[in-house]
């Protein structure tokens, strides 16, 4: 009788903590919920990203069409929906397991899409091309892990003599100076990067010109932020458009900086359909750096003159 009983006790026990375990019939399970739920937050970051098409004269049928799309894609209607709300909205533990699930979810798939994106660029062929890895948006604060970006580069069949790289980010609620630096490296060692400080808000601009002689082992670049406590910084449309070399500017790649890690061979030939850049960037960057008076310096010097012409004047008239 007592084993009876027994047995009986474990029995009911193994049952409640299955039963605890387990989800109602409407009630999707959390890692399919999770799924559900990450499909929704994307499709409502894609209809904010392109309210022109989604909100157009105060109508959002074309929202619907979007969540009846994934409920279908699921397998679900909306009553499967909101009855799994309503069950996690009244167990906050199982809500805060689906929650931790979805986060996890949206970061997997944005981490394969930055993999997808630093695949695709610095391959894609012709002048004008966005080559920036990552992502075209980032938010800094001082809880951030790190408050900086970095990029790497690396060589492939597009890549010409010569390209230049402009670096461009939209900065907004920036109260503190940042810093950037685009940055190349060549075979013999050597190294040339442009520097800048940014502050404040509106689009910022940093370009980097390469050899018109060689092609480099790589392209890269870092920025560091300095975010003062409770701000938040936004960093916006995030690109790295290559062009194909600029005779008329290219003179101006010799005021980046220059880093020698080996000793230069100054007998490497120049091919012949670059080497006139060279030379002509050398006569340019002459007549740049060559003295130049300027207006002050001028009115100062016509004033001299004229006042020592009038002390001579005086001079004379005292001494008649």
């Amino acid at each position: 009788m007592m084993r009876q009983l027994y047995t009986l006790v474990i029995a009911t026990f193994l049952l409640i903590i299955a039963a605890c375990d387990s989800t109602p019939d409407k009630v999707l399970p959390k890692d399919k919920m999770a799924d559900v739920m990450a499909d929704m937050y994307v499709a409502e970051s894609v209809a904010d990203v392109n309210r022109t098409k989604f909100y157009t004269g105060g109508s959002d049928s074309l929202r619907k069409v979007l969540k009846q799309s994934i409920l279908q894609r699921h397998g679900i209607t909306q009553e499967d929906l909101d009855s799994s709300l309503m069950y996690y909205g009244r167990n906050l533990d199982k809500y805060v397991e689906v929650h931790d699930l979805i986060v996890e979810k949206l970061e997997q798939r944005m981490s394969q899409a930055d993999a997808a994106m630093a695949r695709a660029a610095g391959s894609m062929a012709g002048d004008s091309v966005d080559t920036w890895p990552g992502a075209p948006e980032v938010i800094i604060s001082q809880r951030s892990p790190q408050q900086m970006l970095t990029f790497v580069l690396t060589p492939d069949d597009n890549w010409e003599k010569g390209d230049q790289y402009v670096w461009s980010i939209k900065t907004l609620n920036m109260r503190l100076p940042g810093h950037w630096t685009l940055a190349v490296d060549y075979p013999e060692g050597i190294t040339e990067y442009a520097h800048a400080q940014f502050q404040g808000e509106g689009l910022n601009q940093l370009r980097l010109i390469t050899d018109s002689t060689r092609i480099p082992t790589r392209i890269y670049g870092s920025l560091t932020t300095n975010p003062a406590q409770g701000e938040i910084i936004y960093l916006d449309s995030i690109s790295l458009t290559r062009k194909r070399v600029d005779r008329q500017n290219y003179h101006q790649r010799h005021r980046q900086q220059r880093i020698s890690m080996a000793r230069q061979n100054k007998n490497t030939p120049k091919s012949e359909d670059t080497a006139p850049l060279e030379e002509e960037s050398a006569k340019k960057e002459e007549n740049d750096n060559a003295p130049v008076q300027s207006a002050v310096e001028v009115k100062v010097t016509d004033y001299d003159s004229r006042r020592s012409r009038i002390t001579t004047n005086n001079a004379a008239a005292l001494a008649n």
